[in-house]
């Protein structure tokens, strides 16, 4: 079983926080908790990949600043896109597996304007902001407005299969042939070609072993 690699940040700066200390609690298998020096005089603690990547950049004096400068209200909290774009800043700031992994959003997505200025409002209430490449961060180029069934088929845990010059899930094949999905897996694993184990018939309900298939004409 491999350990977690331990990088010493200590000293080094991110925005406003100043690693100080290792706290040595992990947040999960592969990120530690560490103590930061906020520049106000505050210390914090948080996940160590929320403040490398930029997710998190102070103690929370910050957000307070720019709540008290008093921006000018956009009018635009109405959109089917706000909810959207509150929801991504909620994900990558908290969210234990964004946090971990370090997915955060641009620098021009800290503000509604700029989100609204890339994707535009959302197209239905059917639509969700998703991400292209699952491993990468919110960002114009990364992200797109799709339906549950678009976002269903981009998940990590998604099989895709292609064959006959069609890219589908697992599950739109087994829909669509009349088979079991969790057969296709199965034959998959044991390391049929795509072709053998979407082709071939049905397991015979009668046949004592995996693999001893019925043919009948």
């Amino acid at each position: 079983m491999s350990s977690i690699r331990v990088t010493d940040y200590t000293g080094q700066k991110f925005n406003r926080l100043t690693a100080v200390r290792n706290t040595g609690n992990k947040t999960n298998s592969r990120s530690y908790l560490w103590e930061f020096s906020c520049d106000c005089g505050r210390k914090t603690i948080c996940p160590m990949p929320a403040v490398k990547f930029g997710s998190i950049k102070s103690c929370g004096c910050l957000k307070k600043e720019i709540k008290r400068k008093g921006r000018p209200t956009h009018g635009k909290s109405h959109l089917l896109a706000y909810r959207s774009w509150q929801a991504m800043k909620s994900r990558c700031l908290s969210h234990p597996s964004y946090v971990s992994n370090g997915i955060t959003y641009c620098e021009k997505w800290e503000s509604f304007e700029g989100f609204l200025e890339d994707m535009g409002n959302r197209p239905s209430p059917k639509h969700s902001l998703g991400r292209i490449d699952n491993n990468g961060n919110y960002c114009k180029e990364n992200c797109r407005w799709a339906t549950s069934y678009t976002q269903n088929i981009n998940k990590r845990n998604t099989v895709i299969l292609e064959f006959d010059g069609r890219r589908l899930p697992v599950s739109e094949w087994a829909l669509e042939l009349g088979l079991n999905r969790e057969t296709i897996k199965a034959r998959i694993k044991i390391g049929w070609s795509v072709e053998k184990a979407l082709t071939t018939p049905k397991i015979d309900p009668k046949s004592p072993r995996l693999g001893t298939y019925s043919f009948k004409s």
